[in-house]
């Protein structure tokens, strides 16, 4: 998948580069505009997190580097925004390209009919962020005869550089929704809970991903099963047993 590969480095380089930018300056942010003491942004912050005395001078250690009325949250929170991002990358990655096993997996439950391919198709996207970009207009804007009859083999050429165009579309279409959703998760929930207490924002998004995680894996465990019975059943058709007729 060399062109996938070379297509997505861009991309990579572009998300880098914007990570150093929101780093700088969210520290410039955090040493400029919130280094004022007894503000009332400070005062509340304070109270919510519960530190006495509503100044930034009560912060710990590690919200100022032993430095006073210096906020360093905004970016540690900008870090950790980053390296999120760089996880959703990872797994988007790992669960849209043609290289793992869940896209292999999905493509050989295609050769027991198309119930199996639904049904893994389920089980990987419950588990997973995964998104489909089909390459149809392709299909059906080239005459395969045609083109073989002007130049041998220019169909197949042609249809895996569609391949190869259309997993780029996936991947990158994939990781860049698998960000905006992680950075508005908190935005989506603020209304309903109280997402200042870590205990409880961690708990919802775990008990909200739990029962997709269970499907997933009983809905994998459903589609195993009957793939091996179909192999299995075709198997024995083909055999020439007398006791089958």
């Amino acid at each position: 998948m060399v062109l996938s590969d070379t297509a997505l480095k861009s991309a990579h380089r572009g998300f880098w580069i914007g990570s150093m930018i929101s780093v700088a300056g969210f520290f410039l942010i955090g040493v400029g505009y919130l280094c004022f003491p007894q503000s009332y942004f400070e005062q509340y912050a304070m109270a919510a997190a519960g530190f006495p005395g509503g100044n930034a001078a009560n912060l710990p250690v590690w919200a100022n580097l032993g430095v006073q009325n210096l906020d360093i949250r905004p970016v540690l929170t900008c870090l950790i925004g980053v390296f999120l991002a760089i996880a959703l990358n990872k797994v988007t990655s790992y669960y849209t390209h043609t290289s793992h096993s869940p896209v292999k997996t999905l493509a050989r439950s295609c050769q027991t009919g198309h119930a199996m391919n639904i049904i893994q198709g389920f089980a990987v996207g419950y588990e997973s962020p995964v998104a489909d970009n089909a390459n149809g207009i392709g299909e059906m804007g080239y005459d395969r005869d045609e083109m073989d009859r002007r130049q041998p083999g220019s169909y197949r050429r042609a249809r895996q550089i569609l391949a190869d165009l259309d997993a780029v579309g996936n991947t990158t279409k994939a990781e860049t929704k698998g960000i905006a959703i992680g950075s508005v998760v908190i935005a989506a929930v603020a209304g309903k809970l109280t997402v200042a207490d870590p205990l409880v924002l961690i708990g919802f998004l775990i008990g909200g991903a739990v029962p997709f995680l269970f499907s997933s894996m009983w809905i994998r465990a459903v589609g195993r099963a009957a793939f091996f019975i179909v192999k299995e059943v075709r198997n024995q058709c083909c055999w020439p047993c007398p006791l089958l007729f």
